[in-house]
């Protein structure tokens, strides 16, 4: 190990000493059955187990909206609480069945919307692929849509100071596959149709590839079956590189 990895190392100890990292917990779908169709095993969570997992972890952390979040990082000198900021991605309709809960909880959650699919007519191609794997011939129209992601009216439904909405791009896309041009286009038409949709949202956009988190300080951890409720580790995003533009 060189001296400046070393040095490196021990100004980020010291650091957090004074200043606690904001964990950033991600889910996905929650249901009390797994539906093949319409979900990917590796990001479903089971309800009871979800609800156990946020119980463990409410007693380590501080749950804090990721306003809240943006704010502390931007002004905090110090911090010592542990904190964690809830989210999740992509805006299924399986997480109806635990929005509720976390409200009782009075925990609040940030959802990451793709806005192409909230017709109920349209699906991303890691759907079709998933339930292609599972059905060859489903129709993607008659036997996915309908359960797959929230429609309009029902994140305008989710009407509580707890539920938060952010950017996930219009369309799910591979945002290191896309030309910058392409990558801004989807992510303002994602804002420009949640604007006229939402009251409230958030201008921050989420990495569908993960690769950053756009909040610098802020680690990232996933919420799912088969991972503990522990941290996964990324480098923090330090405001320059191809994908950082201001909405």
């Amino acid at each position: 190990m060189s001296v400046k990895v070393l040095l490196s190392k021990i100004r980020r100890k010291l650091l957090h000493l004074r200043l606690q990292p904001i964990r950033v917990f991600c889910f996905h779908q929650v249901s009390e059955e797994y539906d093949p169709l319409t979900m990917w095993e590796c990001d479903w969570t089971q309800t009871d187990i979800f609800k156990r997992k946020i119980s463990v972890m409410s007693k380590q952390y501080t749950f804090i909206s990721l306003q809240d979040a943006a704010e502390r990082l931007k002004h905090d000198k110090f911090r010592f609480r542990k904190y964690a900021v809830l989210t999740a991605d992509d805006g299924y309709k399986s997480l109806l069945n635990i929005l509720p809960w976390l409200e009782e909880q009075n925990i609040p959650v940030t959802l990451f919307i793709n806005t192409r699919y909230l017709d109920k007519h349209s699906w991303s191609q890691i759907n079709e692929e998933q339930a292609r794997r599972v059905k060859p011939d489903v129709d993607m129209l008659a036997e996915v849509c309908p359960d797959l992601y929230m429609s309009v009216e029902e994140l305008q439904s989710l009407d509580s100071p707890l539920i938060t909405f952010g950017l996930h791009g219009h369309e799910h896309l591979d945002a290191w596959k896309q030309t910058i041009d392409d990558f801004k286009h989807n992510v303002t038409e994602c804002r420009d149709y949640l604007s006229i949709y939402l009251s409230i949202y958030l201008s921050i956009y989420l990495s569908i590839c993960r690769a950053y988190c756009s909040l610098y300080g802020l680690s990232l951890g996933t919420l799912h079956e088969r991972n503990r409720p522990s941290i996964e580790r990324i480098r923090p995003y330090s405001g320059e590189g191809k994908w950082h533009f201001k909405l």
